[in-house]
């Protein structure tokens, strides 16, 4: 309530006690009062009479409760848009901490420090995906583990 009128109104204090296209009135506990200009929660300041048009208090409502009218559903958010990783970035999904990269594998196979299936069913365990995807990284690591064995290989015996 940004201006407001004194005016008696006998009723249980804070309580809307008539509503009229003018406007509305309040009850207190010194008599009651009459808005003239108003300013809801996030809304820029209007007339009383404007007020009443788009919001329609009830007799009887009381006054920072929340009416039937203003009740909504939930706001439904839009799907959370997921974006290609930029050169260089891993992408990870929300909620997820990220997945330890290929190459972390890859180091504590060949330097010798963990063996292939017992270091990436763990790490895939820990993450809890699904079939398809647990395929995928195991042919991901796999691979780099045999070309990076051959390349070794290669190395060696030149």
């Amino acid at each position: 309530m940004l201006r407001a009128e004194a005016i008696p109104a006998p009723g249980e204090p804070g309580t809307i006690v008539e509503v009229g296209k003018d406007g509305f009135v309040v009850a207190t506990a010194d008599g009651g009062f009459r808005p003239t200009l108003v300013a809801p929660a996030g809304k820029r300041a209007m007339a009383a009479s404007d007020f009443v048009n788009g919001h329609r208090p009830e007799l009887g409502e009381r006054l920072g409760e929340v009416s039937p009218q203003q009740r909504r559903p939930p706001e439904r958010r839009p799907p959370q848009r997921v974006s290609r990783p930029r050169a260089g970035r891993r992408a990870t999904s929300p909620g997820r901490p990220p997945a330890p990269s290929r190459s972390t594998f890859v180091r504590r196979v060949t330097e010798g420090d963990a063996y292939s299936n017992l270091a990436l069913g763990a790490a895939l365990e820990r993450r809890h995906i699904d079939e398809r995807d647990t395929a995928l990284a195991t042919e991901l690591v796999y691979g780099t583990l045999r070309r990076s064995s051959r390349s070794t290989t290669r190395s060696a015996g030149s």
